[in-house]
This record gives C-alpha cells, structure tokens and sequence, in this order.
C-alpha cells in the first residue's frame, strides 16, 4: 500500500467534504489541506497548479483566517474603547470576506489531481530538501542575526517546508511520533509570533485610516511579540537540535532492512 498516496487522497477526501462549509474551524481545515497536499504533489513532482483553483482558494481563506485570529486574539484582552473599535473594524471585514468566500465556493470547485497508486517517490531527493532547509534554519540562527520579527519568519518560512516533508518521510519509514509532537509544537510558536506581526501591521494600517495618533493598544501588541521573539531566542539551540534530530532517520533508509512499509504502518499506528 502507497501511504503516501493513502494519505493525500485521505486529504482530498476530507476538503471534499467540507467544502461547502464556512465555519471558522472548516475554512483553517480547509487552508491546512490546501498546504499539505501542495508538498505531496511537489514529492510526485506534480506542480501545485495543477489544483485547479487550488491557489485562488488558498488566499482567499488565508485572509479570512488572518482575520478571524486577529479577532480571537483582542477578545482574550482588555475591552478598552480602542481594542473595541478596531475589533469591530475586523468583525465587518470577516462578513465581507466571508461573503467573498462563499462567492467563490459556489461558483468555483477546487479540483485536485489524481496521484497513481504506482506511482514512487524519490526519497533521496526529499531528503536533500529536508536537509537543505534545516541547513538554512541553522544558518540563520548561528550567524546569531536573529533579533526582529522579519527574521524569525525566514525561520519559519522554511521550517513549515521542513515540516511538511517530515510528514511525508514519515509515511515512508519510521519517525518517532514525539519528534513530530515536538516539530508541531515550534511550528504553533513561531506562528504565534507571525500573528502577531500581522496584527500589528493591520492595525497600524488602521490607525493611519482613523488617524489614531497615541495606539496604547499597539504597544501591547509589540510587547507580547517581542516577548515570544526573546522566549524563541532563549530555546533556539534547543530547536535546531530537534530539527537536525529530525533528519537523523536517513539512518534508518540508508541502513535498515525492515521493509519501510510496515516501519511507516507501525508509525501512523503510534500517532493514532
């Protein structure tokens, strides 16, 4: 049985289902199927715009989930008259996009393309990548340049490449399900972090267009930024060591003779 192919047709399936739905929970399942699946037709070298209608969807629900956390986020805290007035702001730009959203679900179906159960993957070649984008993480946070919020989305940027590819070696042979429990766990942190940027850069926008000119609200978002950033700085060298934990399974490809089906099985197993 090909897992991987198992896998993302579990995926399709799933989006399937949903699709017709705009539940706030239901349009974040959607965008995370959208992004796993892409790495999965990158493995088969199938190009992402084969998903018809694939990235038009993406960004769409990309800005109705920017603002739906930006909106879960001021509810958490103190409902200061500014807080209330640019929740409210937020709360009409959802029903506009969610609007634009249930537009395009009726109109456009998203489509993904058939993978052949046959079909092999080069695991060698994902592998590389792997590495490669752990190299990249490991770079910046040894040239100690890791001081502000753009450089921590570089970070980031690549560590959810890194991620994903995991997911799909992991279906390819054993992984230990607490090393991706660990890898789940930095990829929510530094989302945390990228939601934060977006909330103050929104707001700032905000500010502009109502010309707020002392934001008390914006220094609590940068400080609340700024204290991830310092907590991420603290744990950094624990983080890279997971991530280079993490490729240590090439190990078990390049020297294991258990069949790497029933190693993956055994692994998809454990995480249930």
């Amino acid at each position: 049985m090909n897992l991987v192919v198992e896998n993302y047709n579990v995926l399709v399936r799933k989006y399937q289902k949903i699709e017709r739905s705009f539940s706030e929970q239901e349009i974040h399942e959607k965008r995370v199927i959208l992004r796993k699946t892409y790495p999965i037709l990158d493995a088969y070298r199938i190009k992402a715009s084969k998903v018809k209608n694939g990235e038009k969807a993406f960004k769409l629900f990309g800005k109705l989930r920017d603002i739906q956390v930006q909106i879960f986020k001021l509810k958490t805290m103190e409902q200061t008259p500014e807080i209330v007035d640019y929740l409210g702001y937020l709360k009409s730009k959802e029903l506009d996009i969610t609007g634009d959203v249930r537009v395009f679900c009726r109109h456009k179906k998203v489509v993904f393309p058939q993978i052949k159960t046959k079909s092999t993957i080069d695991r060698v070649r994902l592998i590389k990548k792997a590495e490669k984008y752990v190299s990249r993480i490991n770079e910046k946070i040894q040239s100690e340049s890791v001081n502000d919020a753009k450089d921590i989305h570089k970070i980031r940027v690549n560590f959810k490449k890194f991620r994903y590819l995991l997911e799909i070696l992991s279906n390819l042979t054993y992984v230990d399900p607490k090393m991706l429990e660990k890898i789940h766990h930095y990829q929510d942190k530094l989302g945390e972090i990228q939601d934060y940027s977006l909330l103050i850069a929104d707001y700032n926008s905000f500010c502009k267009k109502t010309r707020l000119k002392k934001p008390i609200a914006m220094h609590l978002f940068e400080e609340s930024r700024n204290a991830l950033i310092e907590e991420f700085k603290q744990n950094q060298n624990v983080f890279i060591a997971v991530c280079l934990d993490a490729i240590s399974f090439k190990i078990v490809l390049d020297t294991q003779q258990t069949d790497a089906a029933e190693l993956a099985t055994n692994n998809l197993l454990i995480l249930e």
